[in-house]
């Protein structure tokens, strides 16, 4: 999530500069309030994303996860039938 990271540091900057009113040029505020509403969204746009990516993930891992056990599993069944045919003479 690091454009998340570099919005919030945005944010931290501008607001510090908001702070320092005694040299801002006119309508900074104005435009500061406007921009900082626009970061925000951008921001919680970044962190839905981020979660969305870390939850994708999440389930590719535990799909891999239960494909390797369905291969063993099929690998036990596998190996059974083979030892049924064999003590059966087949």
């Amino acid at each position: 999530m690091e454009l998340g990271f570099v919005a919030a540091g945005i944010l931290n900057k501008i607001a510090f500069l908001s702070n320092r009113d005694h040299w801002l040029p006119p309508g900074f505020l104005e435009d500061f309030s406007k921009l900082r509403s626009r970061i925000y969204l951008i921001r919680a746009l970044l962190v839905d994303e981020e979660e969305k990516r870390v939850y994708k993930l999440c389930n590719q891992d535990w799909l891999n996860r239960l494909e390797d056990e369905l291969e063993d599993v099929d690998d036990l069944v596998a190996e059974f039938d083979a030892e049924i045919l064999r003590r059966s003479g087949g």
